[in-house]
């Protein structure tokens, strides 16, 4: 077998990226195959017993869901926080006063 590195001495950097970028995409191209011949492969093996691939896996698990609120601007109701992510302007600023805490706007 031939040395690859040997193959490749006489590319330029411009040809080496433009066969680097038809590698990736033919990766890409052939991830996708295999995969959906791996699914159907599963998908009739699941089937000979009566079951469906989600029977067996589980179903997909849907988007991330809304979280409820935890925290509510008592001068404007429309003003909520869940406690998740970055804290909201007005509560930090409610929170910068001497005895305040985030319980006091918990709902």
């Amino acid at each position: 077998m031939a040395d690859p590195d040997n193959e490749l001495n006489g590319y330029t950097i411009k040809q080496l990226r433009e066969l680097k970028d038809r590698i990736d995409a033919k990766i890409v191209v052939k991830q996708k195959t295999e995969r959906a011949d791996l699914k159907a492969k599963f998908a009739e093996l699941a089937a000979e017993s009566g079951l469906s691939l989600d029977d067996i896996l589980g179903s997909k698990r849907g988007g991330k869901g809304s979280v409820a609120p935890k925290y509510r601007n008592p001068d404007n109701a429309d003003e909520t926080w869940s406690g998740r992510g970055r804290m909201p302007i007005w509560l930090a600023e409610r929170l910068k006063k001497r005895g305040v805490s985030k319980e006091d706007f918990a709902i």
